[in-house]
Parts: structure tokens; sequence; C-alpha cells
């Protein structure tokens, strides 16, 4: 079943062009944005459900916020990553 399905989605043999990865030169800085996308990262959304913590018990222990440590949360949301959102992100406001 699987191979039928990468006949259909994957045209040709070879690496994907995805600029995404390409434009990181940096392996670690790679590893850490796929892992990121694949939701194999240490927030706390992804490891409080290994041991069974509710959804809504998962919150984000660096700031005084009371929201869910999600991607959006880190990402967007908590005060603490400020500093590394306006270096990576520039000045872009989010609603």
């Amino acid at each position: 079943m699987l191979i039928i399905y990468l006949c259909y989605v994957k045209t040709c043999l070879g690496q994907e062009d995805n600029f995404i990865y390409n434009c990181f030169v940096n392996d670690n800085l790679r590893a850490q944005l796929c892992r990121f996308k694949t939701s194999s990262h240490m927030l706390d959304i992804e490891i409080g459900r290994f041991p069974s913590i509710a959804r809504d018990c998962r919150t984000c222990k660096l700031c005084l916020l009371n929201q869910t440590e999600s991607q959006y949360h880190f990402l967007l949301c908590c005060p603490m990553y400020r500093c590394l959102r306006t270096k990576y992100f520039g000045y872009i406001h989010w609603p």
C-alpha cells in the first residue's frame, strides 16, 4: 500500500527540492527543523502524552501565561522567547 502511495506522490527518484531544508547549511539547524515539523521535539505538548498527562495540564513552565506549551505558543506567544523571535523573524506582529 505504501509503495502505491509513493508512486502517486513521488514521480522521480532523488532528493526533493525543498527550499526550507536547502536554505540551512548547518546540519544541526536542519535537524531541529525536521524534529519540530514531525513533532519529535521536547515541548510539553509531545512529551506529556507519554505519561498520559491531560492536554490542559501541559502548560509552559517558563512563562506565567498558563497556556499549553505547543508549537504555536513556543513560536508566537511565549514572552521568554521574544528575543529569539526578534532575532530570527524580525519585528513581525502576530494576531
